[in-house]
């Protein structure tokens, strides 16, 4: 017993590393691991998926409390959108877990793979809204709370993939999209426990200690670990190619997810076994495969429903590296905008000028927003090997400093 232990304070370490460092946790990398301890444990069969979404899920609520509490200090939660999503959100989540407890393992378990695989693509192209509209009135807040809560609960994450973009849509800076959604995952993570537990009680012989689905062991060691080991990875971030990394956890989930779904398949395993021995590739290597197969045709359908404006082709000339940069330094945020929307290219060096240390030197908060929401990349170095971060604070404006910790620590979106 002692050893299954051992392996969820690895997890935990390792899931609590990782979503500090890249801003991604939740359900996406917990499920699938959750569910292979379990089955290496031989827990139910019919249940190991049910019970690994609503122990993530537990694990959720006590990571979501520390990230609530830090964003309110920091002033960034806008506690009047947090009250009028909240009773949607109970609501939906309710009924996620709910509708989970009532689907089949195999529909399940592919309905779960193909959302990380969308989570992979999303991370992979670095997908992100344009600010297009106002906030909803109380029944849209509401609408978007159940819709939030019921995807959340069923697939086991925190609502920051659907909140986060959701807020930036309606004008929200990235600093209270981000603060905002991190409180809303509270909530989720409440209502989508407790309707775990609710559920499981119908399920008698569910292997102990537990709460329903919740499984008591796997609960305790994740989130001791998970707690402990995300404030490093948030540090860590300052010393890492962190984009880079975020690209190979997106592989990482892809295998993840392919694994799961043929775990879950009847099957499965004889199918994947067949395949592989026809290629000559181990059992690894084809899932490797496969996953891979599956996300480029789903990069490929998602670049034919995306709009223009998140086409990868960047205007980038020397007249529109001038007017960037006039832009930023005049702080002049209509311009700014203008060119934003006509997809020009924010990521170059100018002799030796580049827009991100531009924002950074002169303490343009608004304007470092704007570049931070469009994807500019703030982990770079300048010749003295300073990062803006560093720029920022050996100028004394903290509010930049703020402003990159934060989309760092959150990766932008935390899902």
């Amino acid at each position: 017993m002692m050893d299954w232990y051992i392996s969820y304070l690895i997890l935990g370490a390792i899931s609590g590393f990782l979503a500090g460092l890249l801003g991604v946790g939740g359900g996406v990398m917990l499920v699938p691991v959750l569910l292979l301890l379990f089955d290496a444990q031989h827990f139910p069969a019919d249940n190991a998926m049910h019970m690994a979404l609503g122990t993530s899920m537990a694990i959720i609520l006590f990571t979501a409390l520390s990230s609530m509490r830090k964003h309110h200090q920091h002033g960034a939660v806008n506690w009047r959108v947090v009250r009028n999503i909240t009773p949607g959100i109970l609501l939906g989540t309710g009924l996620g877990a709910l509708l989970a407890a009532s689907i089949p393992i195999h529909g399940l378990g592919i309905f779960f793979a193909l959302f990380v695989y969308f989570v992979a693509v999303q991370i992979l192209l670095d997908v992100r809204p344009h600010a297009s509209r106002q906030p909803p009135g109380m029944v849209g807040m509401t609408i978007t709370g159940i819709f939030t809560g019921t995807l959340s609960s069923m697939v086991s994450i925190g609502g920051g993939m659907i909140i986060t973009p959701f807020l930036l849509w309606c004008n929200f800076s990235l600093r209270h999209a981000i603060g905002t959604s991190a409180a809303i995952g509270f909530p989720i993570a409440v209502g989508g426990t407790l309707g775990y537990i609710v559920t499981g009680m119908n399920h008698p012989a569910l292997p102990a200690p537990n709460i329903g689905f919740v499984y008591l062991p796997g609960l305790f060691w994740v989130s001791l670990a998970s707690v402990i080991m995300a404030p490093l990875g948030a540090k860590a971030t300052n010393h890492l190619k962190v984009e880079f990394l975020r690209k190979l956890f997106a592989l990482l989930l892809i295998a993840l997810a392919t694994k799961m779904l043929f775990k879950v398949l009847t099957i499965g395993a004889n199918l994947q076994d067949a395949i592989a021995a026809i290629l000559d590739l181990s059992p690894f290597e084809m899932l490797i495969v496969l996953g891979l197969i599956v996300t480029l045709s789903l990069v490929s359908y998602l670049f034919k429903l995306l709009p223009s404006g998140f086409e990868s082709h960047k205007i980038d000339t020397a007249e529109s590296r001038k007017a960037i940069l006039t832009a930023i330094s005049k702080g002049d945020l209509v311009n700014l905008h203008r060119l934003l929307k006509s997809n020009t290219e924010i990521n170059f060096d100018q002799d030796g000028i580049i827009p991100v240390f531009v924002a950074a030197e002169k303490g343009l908060a608004d304007v470092m927003q704007i570049l931070v929401h469009n994807g500019v990349k703030f982990h770079i170095t300048n010749a003295q090997g300073k990062t803006p971060r560093d720029v920022a604070m050996s100028e004394g404006h903290h509010r930049i400093a703020e402003i990159l910790n934060d989309a760092t620590e959150s990766g932008l979106y935390r899902w």
